[in-house]
């Protein structure tokens, strides 16, 4: 399963260089429902392996001038003291209740990409809505794993007015700040295998650097909606699984 799982790593990879998020989305549920690993530790694995990838696709978009330092200080500076306030609480929550929040953000991320708007660049908003929003983000990175970049990515256009691909760059650059902030606060509450984690960690890579490059030449509209289908699709399973096991 091991094998299996690190193959899917590269699907989470693709995700995040093409979208700039979502591969968390997918980590998780790998982790816990393929690789076998405990809900706590699959949480630190999926924000190392996602921090890391994101860093890689990061460096990709930082060579075509996507990327918004401005706005990265801004919403990880807010976003780093949620997740670490997030990452206080995965270890006092029951996997069942872990795994089910985290299949109900997944459920609501694809009603709001399937059927909402591909999101427009608009004109800033104050700093303060800005800095609150990512705190949030921050919150979920370090209490479910997640990257927070299927949020970020409306979030950077619809509040900080930059454009899509833009947002793209400059989310993978706040999902690589908050990741490794959130491994800081998991640290003593979970003990993630290693190698597993560096198998996990270069396939999530190479599929990064793949999704990056076909991120440049596909529709924006198409990756939206594709996307939107397959975090209905793990949401939906992740939310049965839950049932099931209860």
């Amino acid at each position: 399963m091991l094998v299996l799982a690190t193959l899917l790593c590269l699907a989470i990879g693709l995700s995040l260089g093409m979208l700039g998020g979502g591969g968390a989305a997918l980590a998780l549920p790998v982790f816990v429902y393929v690789a076998g690993l405990p809900a706590a530790d699959a949480v630190t694995v999926s924000l190392i392996v996602v921090g890391a990838t994101s860093l890689v696709a990061t460096m990709g978009h930082l060579r075509h001038g996507q990327v918004d330092a401005r706005a990265v200080a801004l919403v990880a500076g807010a976003g780093i003291p949620g997740t670490l306030l997030g990452a206080a609480f995965t270890s006092l929550v029951p996997p069942s209740v872990l795994l089910g929040a985290f299949a109900v953000l997944l459920l609501g991320a694809a009603a709001w990409m399937g059927f909402g708007k591909i999101p427009a660049p608009r004109p800033a908003r104050r700093w303060p809505v800005i800095a609150v929003t990512g705190a949030g983000v921050g919150i979920l990175t370090g209490f479910l794993g997640v990257g927070g970049g299927f949020l970020l990515v409306p979030v950077l256009t619809r509040l900080v007015g930059l454009e899509t691909r833009r947002a793209i760059g400059t989310s993978l650059a706040v999902i690589t700040i908050n990741c490794v902030a959130g491994v800081l606060g998991h640290l003593g509450h979970a003990s993630p295998p290693l190698a597993p984690t560096v198998s996990f960690t270069l396939a999530a890579g190479l599929g990064a650097v793949a999704g990056q490059l076909a991120g440049q030449r596909l529709r924006i509209s198409h990756l939206h909606r594709g996307f939107a289908i397959l975090l209905g699709s793990v949401g939906a399973a992740v939310a049965w699984r839950v049932v099931v096991a209860s």
